[in-house]
C-alpha cells in the first residue's frame, strides 16, 4: 500500500491476510525516517470488549517525551 498523500504517518505498508478466514495476521509499514516497523498478530478476538482506560498514557517518573514531528 501506498498512501495517496505525502503528508502522511508512513510511505509504504503491506499487510497479510489470512486466505482462510479473511482475518489480518501481519502488517509491515515504513515511516518516512526510513524505519520499518513489522507487527505480527499472533492472537484476535473480534469485538473484544477494552475499556476506556486502556487508551490513556501515563508517562513513567523521569521519562522524556519528544515530540517526533519537532525531530528534523
Amino acid at each position: 500500500l501506498v498512501p495517496r498523500g505525502k503528508d502522511g504517518s508512513f510511505t509504504r505498508a503491506k499487510v497479510w491476510i489470512d486466505a482462510a478466514d479473511g482475518t489480518l495476521r501481519q502488517f509491515e509499514a515504513e515511516e518516512p525516517s526510513g524505519v520499518v516497523r513489522l507487527v505480527t498478530i499472533n492472537t484476535f478476538t473480534t469485538n473484544a470488549a477494552v475499556p476506556e482506560s486502556s487508551f490513556r498514557f501515563k508517562t513513567p517518573r523521569g521519562v522524556k517525551v519528544v515530540n517526533q514531528s519537532d525531530l528534523p
